[in-house]
């Protein structure tokens, strides 16, 4: 459920790093910035990226877990 008016669309600004962990080869883990900037204010959504470096097509699952 959402409270008050929807905001209008920002385009974030995105920046991404790799992490050291490898999982051995197999797969590489990225930590990936979504800063959304409005109004004078600043979010910013810390994600996690982990892409298998042999596969060419995989599943990819979002989700936003605030816990």
């Amino acid at each position: 459920e959402e409270y008050g008016e929807i905001p209008p669309f920002v385009q974030p600004e995105i920046t991404a790093r790799k992490n050291h962990i490898t999982f051995g080869g197999k797969a590489t883990w990225e930590d990936i910035f979504f800063k959304f900037s409005y109004n004078g204010k600043e979010c910013t959504v810390p994600t996690k990226l982990i892409l298998p470096n042999k596969e060419k097509d995989f599943p990819v699952f979002i989700s936003l877990n605030f816990f």
